[in-house]
């Protein structure tokens, strides 16, 4: 028996090498793109594969930055989420000058896949929202999933090993009963940076109407600027019409002409597009538009904003009548767990853990070769663990 028990110790002792180099090889196949610590003993690191990565110990923390006067008191202060700060940083760097089309994709693949690992304690209220990852993977050690901590809208899976957590609401994607889904996520993320793309221009189209707007306002004093304020206005604006604008009423022709071309509208005053209306609940006027270019803005504001097919709402919540779950994700977590009921409840695929995971460590080994060659370690140190009463 204590050769059988022997023999075992040697033959685990060589699986869990073949699979620890199984692993660094796999991960020496990716370059690490940054780095950067989220609390005491919390580290992460994002490769150019898109695989984000939080290791350590204990709750992952938010950064706080504060603001002082001249004598070191705070003035202010401003949360900011270590990690989603850092990759923002590292996205504006990564797609100035981008087309939007280039910087929309850039952004929907730069975390492809988020991994916090065993140690985890807190994940706090929407660290990860910005990113959509095809695959996110939550410790047993986790006790606290904070509000849309991430956005699962893109993911296929979600796997959650923690038994512990009193909720998990996290962004999913969901369709109306009245719009055609959409097939699989690369579908949906093309249509998402046509659409961006369409706001870009969206907006673009009507920056006349807010410099007519701040115009007219400043002419019928609702808005005070200073010659300095007015020099930066014309700046502004003279760099997004590509004018060279100098006064007031070169600014007011130039706004006109290109709101008249988009709209097809015939302006020729800005008091034309605005009156001033006294509210009666605030005791400051407010400018309302004309009926006309109230008309114009929201046919077109309806055509751009009223063809969602794929809608943002949080797992664990009712949907409106019609609205369905996208069938493309799976959540895996522990049978008979909040999670399962907030599945159960949105209409999110649910999985119970111990089904069509590897029965050593709860992975999925479907992947790459490598990650193949894991499972098959696993399967045959599992088999033997149970052989002898070990698992």
């Amino acid at each position: 028996m204590k050769i059988m028990k022997k023999s075992f110790s040697v033959l685990l002792t060589v699986l869990l090498a073949l699979s620890a180099f199984a692993a660094v090889a796999s991960a020496a196949d990716e370059n690490v793109l940054l780095t950067g610590t989220a609390g005491t003993g919390i580290t992460w690191r994002l490769t150019d594969g898109g695989v984000l990565t939080v290791s350590g110990s204990g709750p992952i923390q938010d950064e706080i930055a504060y603001d002082y006067d001249d004598n070191g008191e705070i003035i202010s202060s401003q949360t900011l989420n270590s990690i989603a700060f850092s990759l923002t940083e590292y996205y504006d760097g990564q797609t100035t000058g981008m087309d939007v089309a280039a910087a929309e994709r850039f952004r929907f693949n730069l975390v492809r896949e988020i991994v916090i690992e065993e140690g985890i304690t807190v994940i706090p209220d929407g660290e990860f929202d910005g990113f959509y990852p095809r695959k996110v993977t939550i410790p047993a050690s986790l006790k606290e999933l904070g509000l849309q901590a991430f956005n699962a809208s893109l993911a296929s899976e979600v796997v959650i090993r923690s038994a512990s957590l009193e909720s998990a609401q996290f962004t999913v994607a969901v369709y109306r009963a009245d719009a055609e889904p959409y097939a699989d996520p690369d579908a949906a993320i093309e249509d998402l940076v046509a659409k961006r793309v369409r706001e870009e221009q969206f907006q673009k189209d009507i920056l006349p109407i807010y410099a007519l707007q701040e115009l007219f306002s400043i002419e019928n004093g609702l808005l005070e600027a200073s010659d300095e304020e007015l020099a930066n206005i014309y700046a502004y604006y003279n760099e997004a019409f590509g004018s060279d604008a100098e006064t007031a009423d070169e600014l007011e022709s130039v706004a006109l002409g290109l709101l008249n071309g988009r709209f097809g509208t015939e302006y020729t005053d800005k008091n034309e597009l605005f009156r001033i209306e006294q509210n009666e609940w605030d005791w400051d006027p407010e400018v309302v538009w004309a009926e006309e270019l109230e008309a114009a803005y929201t046919a077109e504001a309806d055509i751009l904003y009223n063809d969602d097919r794929m809608i943002s709402a949080t797992l664990g919540e009712e949907f409106s009548d019609g609205e369905k779950a996208y069938g493309w994700l799976t959540v895996t977590a522990p049978g008979e767990s909040a999670v399962q009921e907030a599945c159960e409840r949105t209409g999110v695929t649910f999985a119970d853990l111990n089904e069509g995971l590897c029965k050593w460590c709860h992975k999925d080994h479907s992947g790459n070769l490598w990650q193949k060659f894991v499972g098959f370690i696993h399967k045959i140190l599992y088999f033997f663990a149970h052989l002898f009463g070990r698992k």
